[in-house]
């Protein structure tokens, strides 16, 4: 005889099986539309260096919303996004925001959500960079979002 007691694994009551999780509370992050998000604006970013290098000197940010305060120069609309120019107190260098929310909220596909993210970068870039929309994307047309 053994000396290890097993207990007998008995039917639980009412056919019932163990209740649980049956997938992970939340899925990958490349599954995520903040994933998504985050990789149309890397895309965009790298499509758009090929006709103007010059974007490797910007550090490109997402940011869920805007901040409820507005720049002094933004006083009409949503903001998509925001240029920051070099910081020579804190040697930041030149920071460009794309904010996730209001951008996705006028967009109904993906190809949308590429075009506006084009469009927005391309702005905000020639703002920063002083130079005109059309050296940065050759086939910008401005649009009203």
């Amino acid at each position: 005889m053994s000396n290890h007691y097993r207990p007998q694994r008995l039917p639980l009551r009412r056919g019932r099986g163990l209740r649980g999780v049956m997938q992970a509370s939340h899925p990958p992050r490349w599954r995520r539309r903040s994933g998504l998000f985050d990789r149309l604006v890397q895309r965009v970013v790298r499509d758009l260096s090929k006709h103007y290098p010059k974007l490797s000197t910007i550090e490109f940010c997402v940011e869920d919303v805007p901040p409820s305060a507005p720049a002094p120069w933004e006083s009409y609309g949503v903001i998509l996004g925001r240029i920051f120019p070099d910081d020579r107190v804190e040697q930041l260098g030149m920071r460009l925001v794309v904010y996730r929310l209001p951008v996705m909220s006028r967009c109904n596909s993906v190809a949308e959500l590429y075009h506006l993210l084009r469009t927005v970068i391309t702005e905000n870039a020639a703002a920063g960079l002083q130079c005109s929309p059309h050296d940065i994307d050759p086939d910008y047309t401005p649009e009203s979002w």
